[in-house]
C-alpha cells in the first residue's frame, strides 16, 4: 500500500470513528450511512439504501452487477462509550478509540479498497455495511440477504488477528423462570422461595457446562446466566424470580438438545423458554474461496495463514443460514474491542488491505 492510500485510510477512520453509532442514537447510525453513500458519490458503482425498523445499511456494487463473486461484509454500529473514545488519537503505531478495531477502521479499509478496485474495472466484489451487527445484524445483513442481495462467498471484517476464522459458535438465549409460593418472611416455612429454586438451578447449570479456559473457549459450548430478576418486597419469600442464559454453542451441538438439557438441568418448578437462536458459522476448509484467501495471506505476510475457530459470532451466521459459505478476516487489536482502550494496530491495517487486494486480483 503506497503513502496517500495509508493516510486516507487513517483520516477516513478517524471520520467514521466521530459519529456515535450507537443502538440508542438513530441519528448518528443514519448519518453514519449518509456519510458512507456520499463518499461513493461520482465513482462507476451503485449505491444501494436499506432501512428496516430504523436500522441503515447500505451496499455498493460495481455498475451493470447484482451479484458478485464476493461481498465484503462489515458493520458502523459500535457500542456505547465515552464521549473522549469518539474523537480518534494515535500513539505508538495504534489508532485508538471506539470502533477502530470493532470495526470503523476495517470499514475504512473496505471503501477505500472498493473505490481502488472499481476504478481499476474490477467487477467481482460488492460491499456489504450495516448499521446493527452489535445488535445481532437482524435489521442488517439478515435484512438484506432476505432482500435478495448474495454473492458465492463473504469475508467479514470482525478483528481475527489476520487469521481466517472458518467457523464460529451459534448463539442460543434462555429464558428460566422460577415459580415459588409467597407467604410473610417472618413464617419463611409456609413459602417456597423462587429466588432459592433458581438459584440452586443456575448452580446445576453452571456445574454441567463449566468455563472453559481460554485456550479451549473457541471449541466448547458455553453457557453464561447474563441477568437475574425476582422478589417484589423486603418481607414477602418471592413468588417469581428470572434469569436469561446466553449460550454460545459449538459448530457440532444441536441448540434443540442443549435447551432440552437445560430443562431437565434446571429440574421442576424451572420454565424454560427460547428467546432466540442463531446458527453457529462454518465454511469448508477446502472452499476455493477460502484457500485463494489463505494464499493471498501466505504471499503478503511470508507465513502460512491460519485458519481457526472464533469463539465471538458475527454476521457470517445470517450467510451460513442463507446458504452462502464465508469466514471472518480482520486486523489485531489485541483483544481490545469493546474496551475503554480499544485500539488497532496500523501496520495489522496495511496488511489486512494487501491481503483483501491480493485475494481480489487473484479471483
Amino acid at each position: 500500500m503506497n503513502e496517500r492510500l495509508k493516510k486516507e485510510i487513517i483520516r477516513l477512520t478517524a471520520q467514521l470513528i466521530a459519529f456515535r453509532s450507537t443502538a440508542d442514537n438513530p441519528s448518528e447510525l443514519a448519518a453514519c450511512a449518509y456519510f458512507i453513500a456520499k463518499w461513493f458519490a461520482g465513482l462507476p458503482v451503485r449505491v444501494l439504501r436499506f432501512h428496516s425498523r430504523g436500522v441503515p445499511s447500505i451496499v455498493v456494487l460495481p455498475q451493470g452487477v447484482t451479484k458478485p463473486r464476493v461481498f465484503l461484509n462489515g458493520h458502523f454500529d459500535v457500542v456505547a462509550g465515552e464521549t473522549s473514545q469518539f474523537r480518534m488519537r494515535r500513539a505508538a503505531g495504534r489508532l485508538i478509540g471506539r470502533g477502530t478495531i470493532d470495526m470503523k477502521a476495517q470499514v475504512a479499509v473496505m471503501m477505500v479498497l472498493m473505490r481502488e478496485l472499481t476504478l481499476r474495472g474490477q467487477r467481482d466484489v460488492g460491499l456489504m455495511l450495516v448499521g446493527d451487527e452489535e445488535l445481532g445484524g437482524i435489521n442488517g445483513t439478515k435484512y438484506l440477504l432476505s432482500r435478495g442481495q448474495r454473492s458465492a462467498f463473504v469475508i467479514a471484517g470482525e478483528p481475527s488477528d489476520l487469521r481466517i476464522a472458518s467457523e464460529a459458535k451459534g448463539i442460543l438465549n434462555l429464558e428460566l423462570t422460577a415459580r415459588g409460593r409467597s407467604a410473610h418472611t417472618a413464617r419463611p416455612y409456609q413459602g417456597i422461595n423462587a429466588i432459592d429454586l433458581l438459584a440452586q438451578a443456575l448452580v446445576r447449570i453452571s456445574r454441567a457446562l463449566p468455563i472453559p479456559s481460554k485456550r479451549r473457549n473457541a471449541s466448547v459450548t458455553t453457557c453464561v446466566a447474563t441477568t437475574i430478576q425476582g422478589g417484589m418486597a423486603s418481607n414477602q419469600v418471592p413468588v417469581q424470580a428470572r434469569s436469561t442464559l446466553n449460550i454460545r454453542y459449538a459448530p457440532a451441538d444441536r441448540p434443540q438438545a442443549l435447551e432440552k438439557n437445560i430443562a431437565k438441568l434446571a429440574g421442576r418448578g424451572i420454565a424454560v423458554k427460547r428467546l432466540s437462536v442463531d446458527p453457529a458459522a462454518h465454511c469448508d476448509p477446502a472452499n476455493p474461496y477460502l484457500l485463494k484467501l489463505a494464499r493471498s495471506i501466505t504471499t503478503v505476510t511470508r507465513r502460512p495463514a491460519a485458519v481457526v475457530r472464533k469463539a465471538a459470532g458475527s454476521d457470517i451466521r445470517h450467510f451460513t443460514q442463507a446458504g452462502i459459505p464465508g469466514v471472518v478476516f480482520g486486523p489485531s487489536g489485541g483483544g481490545s474491542a469493546h474496551s475503554a482502550k480499544e485500539w488497532i494496530g496500523v501496520s495489522s491495517l496495511v496488511t489486512f488491505y494487501e491481503v483483501l487486494e491480493k485475494f481480489v486480483t487473484s479471483l
